[in-house]
């Protein structure tokens, strides 16, 4: 090829080359669709590095932004381009970690200068981080708290609204998305769209100034999931049920995550760690997540063992185990379902898990939290073949944070009588009243009320329970088992206004900073008493048909209570 017919470039000095070569690199762009952690969606800008393997694409990248990210004027040197296609497989870094979520500017509380969180810490694989924060909380950053934030309102989400300012008023809850949000990788096609809605939701939340927020974009990434295909916009759903659904998602997605852990990253994770105890819980756990065992028993086995009880008696034992994760660290337990079986001496105990406990609340000498924890451990006469045996339910493990659910609705056929009517109310098609509440103060019949071909009604339990700051389990629904003090304060209350699930209306008192209260009515905050925050348990808010429904107690030591 005659000097005439060479590439142009071919031509150039070598100076004027190397400047042609760093222009490229400077002014070679290309955009990636990328979204982050939190669902969002935005282009991020490369420079285009032709037949530049990933290594080193990654490497240079994450170098140069990390200067600027410090605010530091280092010159990061110009790699040149290849300008042959290199086949060399990267062993290091995935694309994926290019994206990084929680890169933004913390503000501090104090309201000093602004730290970057990431330039200060590695980040690391979700599922690392999650092990991680179960087992080792001294390894997690502290934690300064949320400043309240009304939510908007727009399609009947009052329910939604609520069980999210409840969570996001639970420390250790709030904590968790924090570390994730801060200490994680972001992936370009993310497997974590609960976690992720809920991340960017608290992002919005950590912000010191009270503005308004919006949860449509929150509702429209998880009411695409076919979890949460019920979900209707528009129409009012029940405020326990979407809890459960909700924090049953994200333990799935937890156990994905870590499920996920590559050989390479298992061993990182190991290697950091120190403490014999803590590297122990972690690799139990992996064990049990990965390969589906416990103590090198698997998980199908259905055979129980012999347990020798206080009395000398003879119990078999089963135990049903649930794979753990950081959801079912904070707000799993365990029940002790003990029964005896007529004629034997043989009692048959089972350990069920739970992530919430749901107390019936309808008998005529409920009227507080303590008795209700009372009458759900009592022991109680079953139908057991043409016998009778007798069954108890106990706590067995005590979560960190309890959720409480008191049962308001209940289906009771028509042919069910029930003589004492003060605190009840048919919210479907039969109407009974509240005789305790003038009728001017109910909200009209609802035109969605539920109906059911073997003829029956939905009834609403107004009456006042009682539910103090400081709670103290009582002995008798506590297991032996036991070993820590059953001592819990209040953090949340979500309470049910009107007389149907698919009607009506969900506001929230959450406890903040600085033990103060807050009352959130979708966008209005307002500031309350702590004696505000149980009035309802004492008959407040009973003319307008607001009841506590679902209560949240965070565990604290004995000298708190």
């Amino acid at each position: 090829m005659s000097a005439q017919q060479e590439h142009p470039i071919a031509q150039l000095s070598t100076s004027d080359r190397e400047k042609f070569e760093e222009h490229l690199a400077r002014t070679g762009l290309f955009k990636l669709k990328c979204s982050t952690r939190a669902g969002t969606q935005f282009p991020v800008v490369f420079p285009r590095y032709f037949g530049t393997d990933e290594e080193e694409f990654t490497a240079y990248r994450w170098k140069a932004f990390a200067n600027r990210r410090a605010g530091t004027n280092v010159a990061t040197p110009r790699a040149k381009p290849k300008w042959t296609t290199s086949t060399k497989k990267s062993t290091s870094m995935k694309w994926s970690a290019v994206v990084k979520e929680g890169l933004q500017e913390v503000e501090k509380p104090n309201g000093t200068a602004k730290t970057s969180i990431a330039i200060q810490t590695t980040l690391q694989p979700l599922g690392a981080v999650l092990l991680r924060s179960m087992y080792d909380p001294k390894h997690l950053p502290q934690y300064p708290g949320l400043a309240p934030h009304g939510l908007v309102n727009n399609g009947n989400i009052c329910y939604m609204n609520s069980v999210l300012q409840a969570l996001f008023a639970c420390p250790p809850f709030s904590q968790m998305l924090s570390v994730i949000q801060n200490l994680t990788m972001g992936q370009i096609q993310s497997r974590t769209p609960i976690m992720d809605a809920l991340v960017a939701l608290h992002e919005s939340f950590s912000h010191s100034s009270p503005e308004v927020l919006t949860t449509t974009a929150f509702y429209g990434n998880i009411a695409r999931l076919p979890r949460f295909s019920h979900l209707k916009w528009g129409r009012q759903e029940d405020a326990e049920e979407f809890l459960g659904y909700l924090l049953d998602g994200l333990h799935e997605e937890f156990l994905e995550s870590i499920s996920r852990l590559t050989d390479k990253e298992v061993t990182d994770l190991q290697t950091s760690i120190t403490d014999p105890s803590i590297l122990k819980s972690i690799n139990s756990a992996l064990e049990m997540i990965k390969i589906g065992q416990v103590n090198g028993t698997s998980q199908s086995e259905d055979n129980g063992w012999m347990e020798v009880g206080a009395n000398q008696k003879l119990a078999v034992k089963r135990q049903v185990d649930i794979k753990p994760s950081p959801v079912v660290e904070l707000f799993g337990g365990n029940f002790r379902s003990i029964l005896q079986l007529p004629n034997s001496k043989k009692s048959s105990i089972t350990l069920d898990p739970f992530m919430h406990v749901q107390l019936e609340i309808s008998n005529n000498d409920t009227h507080d939290l303590y008795t209700a924890f009372e009458k759900f451990s009592m022991v109680e006469e079953i139908s057991y073949g043409d016998h009778t045996a007798k069954k108890q339910n106990l706590i067995d493990k005590l979560p960190k944070v309890l959720i409480i659910h008191l049962k308001r609705f209940s289906f009771v056929s028509n042919d069910d009588r029930n003589d004492n009517f003060d605190d009840y109310e048919v919210v479907s098609s039969k109407q009974r009243r509240n005789k305790t509440s003038a009728s001017h103060t109910l909200p009209p019949e609802p035109t969605h009320a539920k109906t059911y071909e073997a003829g029956g009604r939905i009834e609403k339990l107004h009456k006042k329970i009682q539910y103090p700051h400081n709670l103290s389990l009582p002995v008798s629904c506590i297991s032996s088992n036991v070993m820590d003090q059953p001592n819990y304060k209040l953090i949340g209350v979500v309470y049910h206004h009107g007389r149907s699930t698919e009607e009506g209306h969900y506001t929230a008192d959450v406890l903040g900073a600085e033990n103060h209260w807050s009352r959130v009515d979708d966008t209005l905050v307002t500031q309350i008493s702590s004696d505000d925050a149980i009035e309802n348990g004492m008959g407040g808010g009973v003319s307008n048909g607001k009841s506590a429904y679902i209560l949240l107690y965070e565990k604290v030591a004995a000298e708190t209570v």
